[in-house]
């Protein structure tokens, strides 16, 4: 029968798992909310850890290797079972941080771009009204006037005034402290295209591992006279075993 803790874990798991499903971040207080749901969930998690840690795994008259493997075999299962349920609360409440992340730093980047288009425009005006200016000292031979000022339109600089809006990489709270770390995923798509960039030196070498052990199989079962850019050495091992 299991215990009153283990129960206690498993409700806990499917509770906790709940939750983060039902979390959403819409402002900095749910933001907050989910970093600390985090932090709850990995305090779980080191319970669990420290519940199942075996303390003295050698103890004399414990029973035979077999039986003390069965049993540790046992209790990692055990402790994965409860385990998992808190590691999938954790993956949701992260991609919903993650997400929250992305739309504060598209919103940031959005509003960037808008304030340079904004500056640019401005620069724009600002240069055709001392061009118009310009044309027209010109117009009344006021010609070292208008080089002036077409000096002047040349060197318009409006600055770019920063948004205040910033995608917080770190929410802190009294009991937490969730940091979002940048990265990038890769995924072959074309093994052949890539391979031949490697072959154009235009990659080094080391991208690529050479499983050997699988390639010393194939080798052997189909037998080649040889392989473009392999060596194949024939050599031989000795065996024994008792009549």
């Amino acid at each position: 029968m299991e215990s009153q803790e283990i129960q206690k874990f498993e409700s806990q798991g499917l509770s906790l798992v709940n939750q983060a499903k039902s979390l959403r971040i819409i402002d900095q207080e749910t933001r907050e909310d989910a970093a600390e749901f985090r932090a709850n969930v990995n305090q779980k998690l080191k319970q669990i850890e420290t519940y199942f840690k075996v303390s003295d795994p050698d103890t004399p008259g414990s029973g035979t290797k077999t039986k003390a493997y069965d049993t540790w075999k046992t209790i990692c299962n055990q402790e994965t079972a409860l385990t998992k349920k808190l590691e999938e609360a954790k993956k949701i409440v992260d991609v919903e941080i993650g997400r929250d992340y992305q739309e504060q730093k598209r919103i940031r980047e959005e509003a960037e771009r808008k304030a340079q288009a904004e500056a640019a425009e401005q620069e724009r005006k600002i240069r055709e009204r001392l061009e118009i200016q310009a044309m027209k000292q010109m117009e009344k031979g006021n010609f070292e006037k208008a080089e002036e000022t077409l000096q002047q339109a040349e060197q318009v600089f409006v600055p770019v005034i920063s948004p205040e809006i910033e995608a917080q990489k770190t929410v802190r709270t009294d009991g937490a402290t969730v940091s979002m770390i940048e990265d990038i995923e890769v995924e072959v798509v074309d093994l052949g295209l890539f391979l031949t960039e490697i072959v154009n030196r235009k990659y080094p070498e080391h991208l690529v591992e050479v499983k050997l052990n699988e390639l010393k199989k194939f080798i052997k079962a189909t037998r080649p006279e040889k392989v473009p850019g392999i060596k194949i050495t024939n050599t031989a091992r000795v065996s024994s075993r008792k009549a």
